[in-house]
């Protein structure tokens, strides 16, 4: 789901809008307290230094309020507070491959979100994190809306916290440098405790044979799309996924990583697009759309380098204005998932990602404009659709 990070002072809200963050910060320290039990206390070793941690919000596109509270990560240092922080994700051939043996075999498929999954791994080293304030005072505001035994864990923490001791991490909290790696060894070693085997060439594709039937199952980070030859199965393992973490489940795979998805049972294919995608850009950024475009590039087109001396001081704003480095990275992920056609435009046009001129953002919203007007996507072979 598209999301836009907002970097602000509440102090500068309207007091409604104080109100909401309030709550999504409230929501948040429930997660990290009493769901996930990232934090205990400790006194601050000798030679160890307290790591800040600051807060991210954000508005989704469902118009919800959500706030995190991460680790400042980058002022780990490596080999005392981190070690390794690669973790495999999926990449698209894998994808694609996955969406063919889907249909081929006609499977059963649904998919699944593991909420905030960087919290269900152990912390990698021993990390001590900054009360500030802010974080104590919003403690306090947690225990009010709290009884019984949640209640008094929250009260034993900001007593332990106000004597002085410092936040001791138990989980991988986001921001950390090593949260994804250890979240990703979290739960292989689940998917593999349960009968997954791991691919060797794509890690992040699991698979499992019981006698005529078996369950292939897709890893990119918390996304999880399982696929089975009967109901029964996709349901027995997704039953025990959630058994070991907290998820939400979608009975039909409709959209993936900003792709969506149809499928076509009685032929057997998916047929994959982004249209959607590109054209809430341009709706984000108001960039106009030209029915009229067909290709991605202008043939026998050569941009110069340097700008043209023939511009209007309003064509001149213009190009300082447009989220060039943002719109090439949108057809850029396009060209890579679903679009294959238009590896020439990007191509061409990436060169002036660091300096931008009028005629390369004209194409650059043509190439986009095209691929919405002729709503192009892909199958999960790689060939481009008519």
């Amino acid at each position: 789901e598209d999301q836009r990070e907002l970097l602000l002072n509440l102090d500068d809200c309207s007091k409604d809008d104080k109100d909401e963050w309030l709550a999504a910060d409230i929501r948040e320290l429930y997660s990290l307290v009493i769901d996930k039990n990232v934090w205990t206390t400790a006194p601050l070793p000798n030679g160890k230094k307290e790591l800040g941690a600051k807060w991210v919000r954000k508005i989704k596109t469902s118009g919800q309020f959500k706030s995190r509270y991460v680790l400042k990560g980058y002022n780990m240092v490596h080999g005392i507070d981190y070690d390794q922080t690669f973790a495999p994700v999926a990449n698209m051939p894998t994808f694609r491959l996955f969406l063919w043996i889907c249909a081929y075999f006609d499977l059963e498929v649904s998919n699944a979100d593991v909420s905030t999954a960087y919290l269900n791994a152990p912390a990698e080293k021993d990390i001590y994190m900054k009360c500030d304030k802010d974080l104590l005072q919003k403690l306090k505001e947690l225990k009010k809306t709290l009884h019984g035994n949640e209640r008094h864990r929250v009260n034993r923490l900001i007593i332990r916290l106000m004597k002085g001791e410092s936040l001791l991490l138990l989980k991988a909290i986001y921001g950390s440098k090593s949260a994804g790696r250890q979240w990703f060894l979290d739960i292989d070693a689940f998917l593999k405790s349960i009968g997954f085997v791991s691919n060797k060439a794509a890690p992040c594709f699991y698979s499992i044979i019981i006698g005529k039937d078996f369950v292939i199952l897709l890893l990119y980070v918390d996304d999880i799309i399982i696929g089975a030859t009967t109901t029964a199965l996709k349901v027995k393992y997704y039953d025990l996924l959630r058994k070991k973490y907290k998820m939400t489940f979608n009975e039909i795979l409709t959209d993936f990583l900003n792709i969506a998805l149809t499928r076509d049972r009685t032929k057997r294919e998916y047929h994959m697009s982004q249209s959607a995608y590109v054209e809430a850009f341009h709706e984000t950024f108001q960039l106009p759309k030209d029915s009229s475009v067909q290709t991605p590039f202008t043939e026998n087109l050569r941009i110069s380098p340097t700008e043209r001396g023939d511009l209007t001081p309003a064509q001149r704003a213009y190009v300082r204005n447009f989220p060039f480095r943002k719109l090439i990275g949108v057809v850029l992920y396009c060209n890579i998932c679903t679009m294959l056609g238009i590896s020439y435009a990007v191509s061409n046009l990436a060169k002036f990602t660091s300096n931008p001129v009028f005629d390369a953002c004209k194409e650059l919203i043509n190439c986009a404009s095209s691929y919405i007007m002729t709503g192009t996507g892909g199958s999960p072979s790689g060939e481009e659709e008519p």
